[in-house]
């Protein structure tokens, strides 16, 4: 007897098992360019990528000249561990996604993606798109600096792949940048400063695009795709040396830093105004209301009745 309920419950627990195995079966989903792969619990998520994709890929396509693959794996993850046991790569905790190059798969890290935090996961699918269209302009024989590539991919993803901006003023001010030649092959393991060289290269690249156009900055990567460093490669470009652009960078950081300050200050004004203007019609709808109920509970109220009182006296 007992044993037999042994058997049964392992039989039991087996099934169980066989149906969770199954309820997280990871599932594809397809549509123009792209094949989304995901666990069942993304599948909303997954059904948005499958639409936004061709607005994804031609974003990418009017930036670098070039889109993607004409046909695009995407693999949706929980975190960056369970993207790098799916992809066989090792990856970074922070890590919000990632492209393989030659394969035309890219991975995204859901806990990376808004909503509730991190970023936007068009930003990242653009910037992953990004590596990948760069790595058929280069081909498998050329590389050209870590910072430069990453600053292209987040210049056409439109954000910083990780920190902010913002912090990037106060390492002007201390001089703690980090260099470039530290940047060329790899950023740094320490996810502070893997932020800050992300800003870094970022703000660069999007100063380049700024200040001399975006053909400026492709013209930029084919010249260090064929082995001409990069102090040179400015120099042959614009008859200026790195070390003056990347003064007039800092300048510009400092300067959009300032003018945000300005534009908070002149604002901070008419919010608070705006704030008092709330909490007055507030104040009235609230005493408005409280007459209302009142004159509403009077009229509720019994009519009163005559006070009582003595009539003439008649004479018998």
């Amino acid at each position: 007897m007992r044993r037999a309920v042994r058997l049964c419950g392992s039989a039991l627990l087996g099934l169980l098992a066989g149906a969770a195995a199954r309820a997280e079966e990871w599932q594809e989903l397809s549509g123009p360019g792209v094949i989304v792969e995901a666990a069942p619990r993304y599948a909303g998520f997954a059904e948005s990528l499958v639409r936004s994709f061709p607005a994804r890929a031609a974003e990418v396509r009017a930036a670098l000249g070039a889109g993607p693959p004409a046909l695009v794996k995407v693999t949706v993850a929980r975190d960056a561990a369970e993207l790098s046991r799916r992809l066989s790569v090792p990856l970074r905790p922070w890590v919000a996604g990632v492209a393989l190059k030659g394969k035309a798969h890219v991975g995204l890290n859901a806990a990376s993606l808004r909503p509730p935090t991190g970023l936007p996961a068009a930003v990242i699918l653009r910037h992953e798109l990004s590596h990948l269209v760069l790595g058929e302009r280069l081909g498998p024989e050329r590389t050209i600096p870590l910072w430069l590539e990453e600053g292209v991919c987040q210049w056409v993803g439109g954000s910083a792949y990780l920190g902010q901006r913002s912090d990037l003023v106060s390492r002007l001010s201390f001089g703690a940048l980090i260099p470039w030649g530290a940047l060329v092959r790899s950023f740094p393991d320490d996810a502070q400063q893997a932020a800050l060289a992300y800003v870094q290269s970022y703000a660069f690249v999007d100063y380049l695009a700024t200040a001399r156009g975006g053909r400026f900055v492709l013209e930029l990567v084919d010249a260090a795709a064929c082995g001409t460093p990069v102090p040179r490669a400015v120099f042959e470009l614009t008859g200026e040396a790195q070390v003056d652009l990347e003064s007039a960078w800092m300048r510009y950081e400092r300067e959009r830093e300032r003018r945000l300050l300005y534009f908070l200050q002149a604002v901070s004004p008419l919010v608070v105004g705006a704030v008092l203007v709330v909490l007055a019609w507030r104040r009235r709808a609230r005493v408005a209301r409280f007459l209302l109920e009142r004159m509403e509970e009077e009229e509720a109220m019994p009519a009163a009745l005559p006070p009582v009182g003595c009539g003439p006296v008649r004479e018998p």
